[in-house]
């Protein structure tokens, strides 16, 4: 059935993060009902179910079973870091899927191309966990102003994050800039970075060189993770390690 957008107002949106090991679309279907089920870097949800996806989008029921028939009557919209044209050409992904998604494409710049968007945002996050925490923190506009300066590599999620642990560690009820710079200090230009024995020694620690490398290597690559490790002569899974580590897990590297 087709909704006008003003008819799915009020009905659920629901998320399925395709990074984890999604095994069925068969309960987001359920749960998203006549309403919009958003699937997060579509890239990485597994072929078998990527057909899945596919018959449910072509008949509008889902077929889990022999005797059970799930409806589909919500709205299907995704997302990716990577690009799936490529992806569908080599195999990794549908595409027969590739284009019945490929209706209407939005392109989202990097965060570092829309500045104007991070007072808003950082504010946004902020007060919402000002207000989780019940606490009585106030937001500096100069630190607005500094949070506008930095290149953000990972974009809106790291923006994020930075807030949160700047508020969960905040020991008074102004933050600091010293908690905000501390946790994105691999982001800031030299000449801001925090000083520190090392910084005025001229080393820079081996963490954020490792960092940094993965990084840089993940946006040249489109966010693919095992062509990234293959490059940086590492095994898959010490990658994954050092994306976890790192907290670099879930980041958006365009």
């Amino acid at each position: 059935a087709l909704h006008r957008a003003s008819e799915r107002r009020d009905q659920p949106f629901v998320l399925l993060d395709c990074r984890t090991k999604v095994k069925s679309i068969e309960d987001p279907v359920r749960e998203a009902a006549e309403g919009t089920l958003f699937f997060e870097e579509i890239g990485e949800l597994p072929l078998e179910l990527q057909g899945q996806l596919v018959r449910a989008m072509h008949t509008h029921e889902l077929k889990p079973t022999v005797r059970t028939k799930v409806p589909v009557r919500c709205r299907i919209v995704a997302s990716s870091v990577r690009d799936l044209h490529a992806l569908s050409s080599s195999g990794q992904f549908r595409r027969d899927l590739y284009f019945g998604l490929n209706v209407v494409k939005i392109h989202v710049p990097p965060l570092r191309e829309r500045r104007a968007d991070i007072p808003l945002l950082a504010k946004h996050f902020f007060e919402r966990c000002r207000q989780a925490r019940s606490l009585a923190l106030e937001l500096p506009s100069e630190l607005v102003r500094r949070l506008s300066k930095y290149e953000w590599r990972n974009n809106v999620r790291e923006l994020e994050t930075c807030i949160e642990r700047a508020c969960s560690s905040a020991a008074g009820a102004i933050v600091s800039q010293n908690d905000l710079l501390t946790r994105i200090a691999s982001q800031l230009e030299p000449e801001e970075k925090p000083h520190s024995d090392a910084d005025a020694l001229g080393i820079v620690p081996l963490s954020l060189v490792e960092k940094k490398a993965i990084l840089d290597a993940l946006a040249k690559l489109g966010g693919d993770r095992l062509e990234a490790a293959n490059r940086l002569g590492i095994g898959k899974t010490t990658l994954y390690r050092k994306i976890k580590e790192y907290e670099i897990e879930g980041a958006r590297v365009l």
